[in-house]
C-alpha cells in the first residue's frame, strides 16, 4: 500500500480487492452503515504494520487485528522482510494494538499446518500466541482454529487438536484476558465438485460447533473451484447458517473417549515445548521476557523445534522433519526406525545432538534464579 513501486499489476486482487487508497477504505466504512451494519476487519499486511493500523482504525474502524508471528515474510515468500525482523516488527504490532485497547488474532498456528507439521507443534504455537498476547496487554485474544488440516486429518483427530488448543488458552484467561473463539474450514480441504463442497462445509461446520464458538470465519464452498462471488457468499453462509441453527437445537456431544486421549497427549507434548522455551535465551536480557522476545522465538525456527516439511531448502527452517497421517492425525515421522515419532522425543534429539544452542536446565535455573534476585 505504502510502496507503489512494488505493486505489480498484474496481480491485483490475487488475493481479494485491490485497496490502493485512503478513500477505497471510506467507501468500504460507508457501504457498512446500512443493513445490519456489519464490522469489518482486515488484515495486518507484511510491513508498516503500524502506519497500515492506523490507516484502518482511521477508515474502517478495524474490529480486530490479525497479525501472524512467524509467517507472511520472505520464508513463505508472502512478504519482503526476513524471518527475525518480520518476528520483532510483529510484537510491535500486537502491543501497539493492545495499547489501543483493539482485539487481536495471532493468526499463525494453522499456517503450520497447511504446511503439514505435526498436530503438536500446531497445538504448540497457539499456547504460545495466547501467552505473548496476554503478555504484550491484549485484552481480547481473537483465536482462531482452521479446521480440516492438513486436509486428510480425520474429523475426529481434527477436533481433538482444536481441544487441545482451546483447554490451553483457557488456562490463560482471567479479569484482564479474554479468549474468543474463531472456528473455520480449511482452505485446503474442500472438493473441487461443488456440490460435494457444499456437503463438505455443512458436515466440517457441524463438527466446528462442538468447541461452541463465538465466531464462525465462512470459508466459501468455491475455494477450490473459483474466486467467490456474491451468490456464492450468500450460499455458503446459508448452509452455515443452517447447521448453526439445527445443531444448536439439539443436545448432540460428539467428543470420544479417543479424541479426549489424543488432546491429552497433544496438551502434554506441547506445554513441554512452550516450557523449552526458556532454555533458548542467551543472556539475561533474552532471559527476562524469553516469549516476546524476537531473537529467541526466531530460534524455535532456526533450530527446527517449530518446524515443516514444506521448509526443506528454506534458509530460514531446517525443513528437516517428516510427517505421516496416522489414524487421522499427523505425527512426526521416524524414517529410520519406521514409526511415528511425539514432539517430546524429535525435540530431545535436536538438544543431544546441538546441546550448545541450549541452556542445561541447571544453568536456566541459576540464570532464573540470579535474575530474580537482581529484580529483587
Amino acid at each position: 500500500y505504502f510502496h507503489v513501486e512494488d505493486q505489480i499489476s498484474e496481480l491485483a486482487g490475487a488475493g481479494g480487492v485491490p485497496l490502493r487508497t485512503k478513500s477505497d477504505f471510506l467507501k468500504l466504512h460507508q457501504a457498512r452503515l446500512r443493513g445490519n451494519h456489519p464490522l469489518l476487519r482486515i488484515y495486518a499486511g507484511t510491513r508498516d504494520f503500524i502506519k497500515m493500523a492506523k490507516l484502518y482504525h482511521e477508515t474502517i474502524q478495524n474490529a480486530w487485528a490479525a497479525i501472524p508471528l512467524f509467517w507472511f515474510n520472505q520464508m513463505d515468500g508472502r512478504g519482503a522482510l526476513t524471518l527475525i525482523e518480520s518476528i520483532k516488527q510483529h510484537l510491535q504490532a500486537i502491543r501497539w494494538h493492545a495499547k489501543k485497547n483493539i482485539p487481536v488474532e495471532i493468526n499463525d498456528p494453522h499456517q503450520w499446518s497447511l504446511r503439514d507439521a505435526p498436530d503438536a507443534i500446531a497445538v504448540a504455537d497457539m499456547y504460545l500466541c495466547g501467552i505473548i498476547a496476554k503478555k504484550l496487554g491484549v485484552k481480547y485474544f481473537i483465536a482462531q482454529y482452521m479446521f480440516n488440516t492438513p486436509p486428510s486429518s480425520s474429523f475426529d483427530m481434527d477436533l481433538a487438536k482444536m481441544l487441545a488448543k482451546n483447554e490451553l488458552l483457557q488456562t490463560l484467561t482471567d479479569d484482564s484476558f479474554h479468549v474468543i473463539k474463531q472456528v473455520r474450514t480449511g482452505i485446503t480441504s474442500l472438493p473441487l465438485n461443488l456440490h460435494k463442497a457444499k456437503g463438505h462445509l455443512a458436515a466440517a461446520t457441524l463438527i466446528q460447533l462442538a468447541i461452541k464458538p463465538d465466531i464462525i470465519h465462512v470459508v466459501t464452498h468455491s475455494e477450490a473451484s473459483h474466486a467467490a462471488q456474491p451468490e456464492d457468499v450468500i450460499e455458503s453462509c446459508s448452509i452455515v447458517n443452517q447447521v448453526v441453527n439445527k445443531m444448536y437445537s439439539s443436545k448432540i456431544n460428539i467428543i470420544d473417549g479417543n479424541m479426549e486421549q489424543r488432546k491429552e497427549e497433544l496438551i502434554q507434548q506441547a506445554r513441554w515445548i512452550i516450557n523449552l522455551i526458556p532454555r533458548l535465551a542467551q543472556n539475561s536480557f533474552e532471559l527476562k521476557n524469553p516469549f516476546t522476545n524476537y531473537n529467541v522465538l526466531n530460534r524455535l525456527v532456526k533450530y527446527g523445534i517449530f518446524d515443516a516439511p514444506h521448509l526443506k531448502n528454506n534458509k530460514f527452517g531446517q525443513g528437516k522433519i517428516k510427517t505421516k497421517i496416522i489414524d487421522g492425525a499427523c505425527y512426526s515421522w521416524d524414517e529410520t526406525l519406521f514409526k511415528k515419532q511425539d514432539e517430546i522425543e524429535r525435540i530431545k534429539d535436536i538438544i543431544a545432538k546441538h546441546s550448545n544452542k541450549f541452556t542445561s536446565e541447571l544453568e536456566y535455573n541459576e540464570k532464573s534464579l540470579s535474575g530474580k534476585v537482581m529484580n529483587r
